[in-house]
């Protein structure tokens, strides 16, 4: 398994630190700010995408990745400011984290003007919350297609996560094959139910396999 993909698994941060990022002196409104933490399914997104297939995410064997931290705000139906464009420096500081740099300038020019931190505090987060979300092990290197019960997934992704309420995660789907999971939180990065989102799949859903995507292996 590759260095992407072993992010999202869960490490034990220094305490202190944790309370430290999270309590920092910000607006009250970024106190409140929920949460939604998404993460691909590479192979399918690289099947649907294949003009991206050299970005890290797809030219690499990639399972569950990072995709986005979402303000809840950008779900809603509301208009958020214009976000400005993301530096380089910041892209190469969440890049390691997202693993494809259009994805994720596309989704900041279109997501970010909702987010209601400082830019620092925002990739602090994302990178926390990478770590702390568990990816279930059946997940963690599927080389073959599978089908799975739609409620399956969400009960091995429950049981990863100890304190992850039931509505807390939303699996989406394209056509009955799984493309991404969300996992929704509080401002402090704790799980809560989700509010603004909605799970869309049902019964057998297929999960594309690493080795079936047709796109250039390390």
């Amino acid at each position: 398994m590759n260095s992407t993909t072993n992010l999202v698994r869960r490490v034990r941060l220094p305490a202190l630190w944790v309370i430290a990022m999270f309590s920092a002196p910000t607006a009250s409104a970024a106190l409140t700010q929920p949460w939604t933490y998404v993460m691909a399914w590479s192979p399918q997104y690289c099947e649907e995408h294949p003009g991206e297939k050299n970005q890290p995410q797809c030219a690499d064997i990639n399972y569950f990745t990072p995709r986005a931290l979402v303000a809840e705000k950008a779900y809603a139906v509301v208009d958020c400011q214009p976000a400005k464009g993301l530096t380089e420096s910041q892209v190469t500081r969440l890049m390691p984290l997202v693993g494809n740099r259009k994805e994720l300038i596309t989704r900041w020019r279109k997501e970010g003007g909702c987010v209601e931190v400082p830019f620092d505090q925002y990739a602090m987060k994302f990178d926390y919350v990478s770590r702390r979300v568990s990816v279930p092990e059946a997940y963690q290197q599927l080389e073959q297609r599978q089908y799975f019960q739609a409620e399956e997934i969400r009960q091995q992704f429950l049981d990863a996560n100890p304190g992850l309420p039931a509505m807390g995660v939303a699996l989406h789907c394209v056509d009955n094959e799984l493309s991404e999971v969300s996992i929704c939180l509080n401002s402090n990065m704790t799980f809560r139910e989700c509010a603004m989102i909605q799970d869309d799949c049902s019964g057998r859903t297929l999960m594309r396999g690493a080795r079936l995507a047709r796109f250039k292996k390390r």
